[in-house]
């Protein structure tokens, strides 16, 4: 029966190596997504459902105004929160932000932290807190914008809270949502075990 053996270890060698070293990333820029007001019953795009709160006080919508800024890209107030549940967990995390930052006179006023974000592993109701700062940029002047990149990588997560300066800031813009799910087993091994166990059980029954 040494040849059961040597196709039951084959088989979980092979199994192993089929397995996913990452799952592939997804990027969400917005193109072709017509203009959408997104709010609690949120707007599913490529595994993530993108809600926004805005306690009765503000909005949020997909919006595109041409070639300026970027867009397509989602626009919102910054007295609410944007929130990102994901249909996998995610190992990684990225978006990028903008946020208006010029007062009445045209001088740059400081929206810092620019983005606070609660990430939230899988089964639990609170998570970690992390934020990302925005810098003045060469667009700055004829924009009124600053602008921001947010990053993640380590414990996965299934939801994440952001909310953006509300202080000197009143509108964000948020753009090129990137994340990465977390692999999940591979087929192949599971069938791999169950041809390994069935082997094993006929080898005991017929030895």
């Amino acid at each position: 029966m040494k040849w059961l053996n040597r196709i039951a270890a084959f088989l979980l060698l092979a199994s192993l190596l089929a397995l996913p070293q990452k799952a592939p990333a997804t990027i969400i820029t917005f193109d072709g997504i017509p203009p959408t007001m997104v709010d609690g019953s949120g707007v599913t795009i490529g595994g993530v459902t993108i809600r926004y709160e805005g306690f009765g006080l503000g909005a949020a919508a997909i919006a595109d105004f041409g070639p300026i800024l970027n867009s397509p890209f989602l626009l919102g107030d910054t007295v609410g929160t944007l929130m990102l549940d994901f249909a996998i967990p995610v190992s990684r995390l990225g978006f990028t932000f903008a946020l208006d930052a010029v007062d009445p006179s045209g001088a740059p006023v400081n929206v810092n932290p620019g983005v606070f974000a609660e990430l939230i592993p899988p089964g639990q109701q609170f998570g970690d807190f992390f934020t990302a700062a925005a810098s003045l940029t060469a667009n700055t002047a004829m924009t009124g914008l600053v602008e921001g990149t947010f990053s993640h990588a380590g414990q996965p997560i299934s939801q994440a809270f952001l909310t953006f300066d509300s202080g000197n800031s009143t509108v964000f813009v948020f753009d090129n949502l990137n994340f990465q799910p977390v692999p999940e087993p591979s087929t192949l091994l599971l069938v791999a075990a169950g041809v390994v166990g069935a082997a094993l059980i006929r080898k005991k029954v017929t030895g």
